[in-house]
């Protein structure tokens, strides 16, 4: 496809795409809503603990979070809110949907330029009805300060467990005195995690480059979940927290390919500012080694670490900026049996702005580079551009997205990758 008939088609996917954003609200039924289940168990809405865009969590949300799914501003409830007792020892909620949200994830359609091969050449994708997966989603309290968080994602490839973790929390009533174990995210406290993010339809990015390329036997990333303990504690103005991951998918597997985080955040003091209220700085650290076993010759390894300041600026309840700065280094990204290094690094920023509670406009940049010409076949140059990212919350827990995205790499515009999806997210 030439340039100018592809500008015309993503022109009329876009077009098509505003008038279906803006033409469903009118075509569906008005008369039902599903509330997921925190809010069925606390008798609230969504925006209690969510943006007015979910799946991002607002500052109360945060707290409900740190504090093991429980309210933040009292003593902890997990053994009696929406329990029965069955003894001494004994409280069950035996309602299921306090405990259980069903959450999918569809993209009617997708258009992306130069993203085939046929017949030896770049050619455009045109995609529709693809169901991205559908999670089960089970969390909450067993009792006060002893909380689950489980996800299980069925797809179009399988099944599998993302997040699974347990946490113990207010360990001698003290709130810097709190355990994650289980498969957990090693940035979920960081000013900007990636994990139930403003714009969750967009998966690539800097945060998501693994060490040695994927290809070691404990590969891993910056936001993913990962097997291991993590320690955290928060008061006032400051959040702590370090954790300690076997390194691979397996626990089992990877012994020997020990990987430890740590990070700190400092919140703007609660009170001080109305328009600043909720905003943070912090800084994340990452190290590791990740191996591969060779026929041929010794064990190879991979020392890496990652440096992430990050910023989360949030201004009114109507704007939401979260950005980071990635540093990375490899002693030996290829795995090789001569060490090859590797300094990268990138930009990852979002931002969101709500018009009101059904409205917003948003939008994200993402850009991973090396600096040094000879090491680029090792990190292929990442750089992209969605804006603006508009927003439809047909309800509290149904929303409705249209992404354009831009390849702004610097190759022949025949080689851009430049896309424009529509992305719906629900739960019940």
């Amino acid at each position: 496809m030439k340039g100018s008939s592809r500008r015309l088609t993503l022109g009329a996917g876009a077009v098509l795409s505003g008038f279906m954003l803006s033409a469903l609200p009118y075509l569906m039924a008005d008369d039902a809503l599903a509330i997921p289940a925190w809010s069925r168990k606390y008798d609230t809405n969504c925006q209690m603990c969510h943006t007015a865009v979910f799946p991002r969590l607002n500052v109360y949300g945060e707290r409900f979070l740190a504090n093991g799914y429980q309210n933040p501003d009292d003593v902890p409830d997990g053994d009696t809110q929406g329990k029965s007792a069955m003894g001494d020892l004994l409280n069950l909620d035996t309602n299921p949907g306090h405990w259980l949200t069903a959450r999918l994830n569809l993209t009617p359609f997708a258009y992306e330029t130069n993203a085939q091969t046929v017949e030896g050449k770049l050619a455009d994708k045109f995609t529709i009805g693809n169901s991205n997966w559908l999670q089960l989603f089970v969390a909450g309290s067993i009792t006060k300060n002893t909380s689950i968080y489980i996800e299980n994602e069925f797809s179009a490839d399988g099944f599998h467990q993302a997040w699974f973790y347990m946490g113990l929390h207010n360990l001698g009533n003290s709130p810097w005195a709190n355990l994650q174990i289980g498969r957990l995210s090693p940035v979920i406290f960081a000013p900007y995690p990636d994990r139930l993010p403003q714009l969750p339809a967009i998966s690539k990015g800097v945060m998501r480059l693994k060490s040695s390329d994927g290809k070691g036997e404990a590969s891993l990333d910056l936001r993913s979940p990962r097997f291991g303990l993590q320690y955290y504690g928060h008061s006032g103005p400051v959040t702590l927290y370090a954790g300690l991951t076997p390194g691979a998918d397996k626990p089992t597997n990877a012994a020997n390919n020990p990987g430890y985080w740590a990070g700190l955040r400092l919140w703007l003091p609660e009170g001080k500012s109305k328009t600043l209220g909720g905003s943070s700085i912090g800084i994340h650290y990452d190290a590791g080694t990740d191996t591969k076993s060779a026929a041929t010759d010794s064990l190879r390894e991979n020392a890496y670490y990652r440096i992430m300041p990050g910023v989360n600026l949030r201004y009114r309840d109507k704007l939401d900026v979260q950005a980071v700065y990635v540093i990375a280094h490899e002693d030996n990204r290829t795995l090789a049996a001569v060490d090859r290094e590797l300094d990268y690094g990138g930009i990852r920023a979002v931002g969101t702005w709500f018009l009101n509670d059904r409205w917003s406009l948003g939008a994200h940049y993402d850009n991973s580079s090396v600096s040094d010409e000879v090491d680029k076949a090792l990190l292929p140059e990442y750089h992209f551009l969605f804006i603006p990212v508009v927003t439809y919350s047909w309800r509290e827990n149904f929303r409705i997205s249209l992404y354009p995205g831009l390849d702004l790499r610097d190759v022949d515009s025949d080689a851009k990758n430049h896309t424009v999806f529509f992305n719906i997210r629900t739960s019940i």
